[in-house]
């Protein structure tokens, strides 16, 4: 019996598991993403980052989905490389990706953290060989009540006015009103 229990116990995990991740990168999926994110911004101050694959589509048209599934691969290794070990990154759909990270302390830290990830973003394209670049709206979290709808919708109006901008660069979400 004890036995049986057991192997129902390790059967469950996986499933959990497999419910949370998304298939095809191993990162948080968006329900789940959202509900990390939403118990760490009760807890901890950090920065959110919504980052979002420029020229996406290029990729899936002119080389094939199995291709743009492979720079959605190696995008997410990219993020779980430059990320520190106790952000929360997930993707939220298609070519977006979320990172809450607690352990960044500054503005400038935050900065140098989407550095990293432009960086490994050129390192992708030299080594795929298809262009790969990202653009990002990054947001503060500081505990002061704001909800995972709120600040997602700061970052996002960040990302959308970064990718005004041109490829390849961020912008900073309005600070929330309190």
């Amino acid at each position: 019996m004890a036995s049986l229990a057991n192997e129902a116990i390790k059967k469950n995990k996986i499933l959990e598991r497999r419910v949370e991740l998304d298939h095809l990168t191993e990162l948080y999926n968006r329900v789940y993403m959202e509900w990390h994110i939403t118990q760490a911004i009760k807890e901890e101050a950090g920065y959110f980052f919504i980052l979002d694959l420029d020229g996406f589509k290029d990729v899936n048209d002119s080389m094939g989905h199995l291709a743009g599934d492979q720079v959605i691969q190696e995008f997410a290794r990219l993020l779980k490389t430059v990320s520190d070990p106790s952000a929360i990154l997930g993707r939220m759909g298609g070519d977006e990706f979320a990172v809450w990270d607690s352990s960044l302390q500054s503005r400038e830290e935050a900065e140098e953290r989407y550095a990293a990830i432009a960086e490994g973003c050129r390192e992708l394209t030299q080594r795929l060989g298809v262009l790969v670049s990202c653009s990002a709206g990054i947001a503060s979290g500081c505990r002061t009540g704001e909800d995972f709808a709120s600040l997602y919708q700061r970052a996002d109006e960040a990302l959308y006015h970064a990718k005004s901008q041109g490829k390849g660069c961020f912008c900073w979400a309005a600070r929330k009103e309190n």
